[in-house]
């Protein structure tokens, strides 16, 4: 199981304990950092919360180029008070990765979600599980069990996620081939 029920109410609280959200991941964004965000960015609006996109970039890569557009640079100037506003950080377990937004977001509550084991998280705040072959495949479950199967849209963005950081599904081991589950 790559998520537990303690980790799904464990996120759930940091859901409901906030009115406002930033979606972030890592400078230099690849397509499961990318997908990882923007399936966050379709639950989150299902679930009608508020929320907004940000990125350190650049958008370098040729798959991901088109989707910068989504992301903002900088927190909004309208953003709440830091008791009510929430971080969903994807991909990436440590706020130095994130580059210059790691300053904008320091005193904002954190939830990580992340398939690198390269922090000591507190497991209250976090879904980090190192046997999930992509961010966007643990996005993916979290999708389904608060929302239910993912629109067309939402499918291919975590497709795009977990074909980029699998190598198009040739880095796949043994225990990482349930994958093929979601797709």
């Amino acid at each position: 199981m790559f998520i537990t029920q303690e980790q799904f109410d464990s996120l759930n609280s940091f859901l409901n304990t906030h009115d406002e959200f930033i979606i972030v991941g890592h400078k230099e964004p690849d397509g499961d950092c990318l997908a990882s965000c923007l399936a966050m960015s379709s639950m989150l609006k299902k679930l009608k919360k508020t929320h907004q996109l940000l990125s350190s970039g650049p958008f370098k890569r040729t798959e991901i180029k088109r989707y910068e557009k989504y992301f903002s640079n900088h927190i909004a100037s309208n953003t709440g008070i830091y008791g009510k506003v929430g971080v969903l950080m994807l991909d990436c377990s440590e706020s130095h990765r994130l580059g210059y937004i790691a300053d904008e977001i320091l005193n904002y509550d954190t939830f990580i979600i992340d398939h690198h084991q390269t922090s000591n998280a507190d497991d209250n705040f976090s879904i980090i599980n190192s046997n999930a072959p992509a961010a966007a495949y643990l996005v993916q479950l979290i999708y389904e069990h608060f929302i239910g199967q993912p629109d067309k849209h939402t499918a291919e963005i975590l497709l795009l996620g977990m074909c980029t950081d699998t190598g198009f599904f040739k880095f796949l081991d043994e225990k990482s081939t349930t994958v093929f589950l979601a797709v």
